[in-house]
């Protein structure tokens, strides 16, 4: 099994040890109450990078999944943050001040916030 990131560095998990770093992954961020808590929980799951390919979405979903469970709106990361959420996440990978990937969700919040209550019709949303 095959597993980069592109256009990175970082080091991943050994493939060898993934079982144990996901276990012990979902015992620390099995009961998450915070986006502060998510975000952390999101940059951590994205080092382990468990999958061949889809770690990406897959972390997404899991984002959204714990969003949900705690009743806060979840980031929605399109083409318009994509950027902007890779170089945040990166940093805080790299660092563990995970400050600016939380500043990213929460912008990516407000974003579906917005675009939840435009009352423009769909295709008007692209124009």
């Amino acid at each position: 099994m095959q597993r980069l990131l592109p256009q990175t560095d970082l080091p991943l998990t050994e493939p060898e040890d993934i079982p144990e770093e996901v276990e012990y992954w979902v015992t620390k961020y099995q009961d998450c109450s915070t986006l502060e808590e998510i975000t952390a929980a999101h940059a951590h799951f994205e080092l382990i990078h468990p999958f061949g390919d889809g770690n990406g979405r897959v972390g997404r979903a899991i984002v959204w999944e714990q969003c949900l469970n705690i009743g806060v709106l979840p980031p929605e990361i399109d083409q318009h943050n994509k950027a902007f959420y890779y170089v945040t996440l990166e940093h805080a990978q790299r660092s563990g001040d995970t400050a600016p990937l939380l500043y990213m969700f929460q912008m990516a919040q407000s974003r579906l916030l917005d675009r939840l209550t435009n009352k423009k019709k769909p295709s008007d949303r692209w124009r």
